[in-house]
């Protein structure tokens, strides 16, 4: 499998990007000789010292603070009375047998089939595809198309559909103020603080440039109060056609042509890839994105990640423009940086904001984010294999570094469940105050801490309920 680059802009010639692809590979260059500490959790591999005393730390607080998540949230743990439940961090819980053991499991009764069935804290499964014809297995295919700028997705009957019908009530309440949050219905996409530059090569497919345009208008929309003064971001569209064009951008030379390869070869479903950030060039302060894909893409055949991916490259510009507005120091290491802003959020926090805007409506959203946890947890299971909340733990502490290269992936998917549940309990503004420590937090505990309230150990033992409900939900694993 070829590598993948996945950079961030540090300082003068360091950049930052996102790719998304199945089963990525990315290495990243630094200006200075460093050794990041690796949290190889399981395996007979050796935890770093200071990830073990964390670890502990994040326990111990379970087990005082909220015990009820450390039993009642976790399969393992027994229950006494088949048909009782329970709701632990938004999540409701159902006493159900499974062998000779009762257990606890995510359980809702649905409202589009007479019969109970397990619901993603988002997503119906597969038991429940009967009685409504634009349903959707997540563990299917997830194909998508294009209609007047907007998304439509093909049903298991093969019908594509725009809207989706189910009702709000079958998702957990922390996915539905989630998305609540992140969709006003005053939301237009005027975004009079952004100003787009775009750069649309010959190549890039046709069809998907009036919905790129839209995706990244309806960012700038949601996030235009985030900007103080009116900023500039310059926008590339380009396909592996586009080589000698990105010679001389040290930026797009850096980041693409890894995947410029992977278009060539033409052993993979294409993907889009995308990087983005909020540097200074020449005196001018410039958010700036890439948005690369194959030249020949076709809808029908592509990485199921493509709707969100201008989402999530536009939160990278916001997260660096909360970062640096005052033009702090930027970090010269990995570990420094990832001490402000955690993998887990520089990744999975865009992930949580283009998960729950991108798809159009709570159930498609839902059904993607069910999609992600699951696809990623099926794939790292020999890193952490989730059955219980202290394997979440154990991966929210992980997914702090970007090393080993399954906490780089599980960074997206743990990530976004995890600052899906800040949003929906501290809504929009809550996340917005995070943002707004950034700039002058010596840590993501401080900027915590001044934001919502939480040491960073108590929003992981307050979260952990939520986030492994979401995982247990998606089982069994591929």
């Amino acid at each position: 499998m070829q590598k993948e680059t996945n950079q961030f802009r540090l300082g003068p010639g360091v950049t930052t990007g996102n790719v998304f692809a199945s089963r990525r590979r990315h290495n990243i260059k630094w200006q200075s000789a460093m050794a990041p500490l690796i949290f190889p959790v399981k395996y007979g591999a050796v935890v770093g010292r200071s990830l073990r005393r964390r670890f502990c730390a994040v326990s111990l607080l379970l087990a005082l603070v909220e015990p009820t998540i450390g039993s009642a949230a976790t399969a393992s743990n027994r229950c006494s009375r088949i048909g009782s439940t329970k709701v632990v961090s938004g999540a409701r819980f159902a006493c159900v047998k499974r062998g000779k053991t009762l257990v606890w499991v995510v359980s809702s009764k649905s409202t589009v089939a007479s019969s109970s069935t397990t619901i993603a804290p988002g997503s119906t499964t597969s038991t429940t595809v009967a009685s409504v014809s634009d349903s959707l297995n997540f563990k299917n295919r997830m194909i998508y198309g294009i209609k007047n700028a907007r998304l439509t997705r093909r049903a298991d009957s093969g019908a594509y559909f725009e809207n989706d019908s189910r009702k709000a009530e079958v998702f957990s309440a922390i996915r539905q103020k989630a998305y609540s949050e992140l969709n006003p219905s005053s939301l237009t996409l005027s975004h009079p603080s952004v100003e787009f530059i775009y750069d649309i090569r010959p190549s890039f497919p046709s069809f998907l440039i009036e919905f790129t345009k839209r995706e990244l208008s309806a960012s700038a929309a949601l996030w235009n109060d985030f900007f103080r003064t009116k900023i500039q971001v310059r926008v590339t569209l380009a396909t592996e056609k586009d080589r000698d064009y990105i010679r001389g951008n040290s930026w797009l030379e850096m980041n693409l042509p890894g995947s410029l390869r992977r278009f060539d070869a033409k052993n993979e479903r294409p993907f889009i890839t995308g990087g983005a950030g909020y540097w200074d060039e020449d005196g001018q302060w410039r958010g700036n994105i890439y948005l690369a894909t194959a030249s020949y893409l076709d809808l029908t055949y592509v990485n199921y990640e493509w709707p969100q991916v201008a989402r999530h490259e536009f939160f990278h510009v916001v997260q660096d423009y909360a970062m640096f507005r005052t033009q702090r120091a930027r970090p010269s290491t990995e570990s420094e940086y990832n001490r402000i802003q955690p993998l887990h959020f520089r990744e999975g926090g865009a992930n949580a904001v283009s998960y729950l805007t991108a798809f159009g409506n709570l159930g498609w959203s839902s059904d993607a984010m069910s999609w992600l946890v699951w696809q990623r947890a099926s794939d790292n299971r020999r890193w952490i294999d989730v059955k219980s909340v202290d394997d979440i733990f154990q991966m929210m502490i992980g997914t702090e570094q970007r090393l080993p290269n399954e906490a780089f992936e599980m960074s997206y998917s743990i990530g976004a469940v995890m600052y899906e549940w800040i949003l929906g309990t501290y809504g929009l503004d809550g996340f917005i105050k995070i943002l707004n420590q950034l700039a002058t937090a010596k840590s993501f505990d401080e900027a915590l801490q001044k934001s919502v309230g939480l040491t960073q150990n108590e929003f992981y033992v307050k979260s952990a309920g939520y986030v492994f409900s979401v995982f247990q939900s998606t089982w069994p694993y591929r």
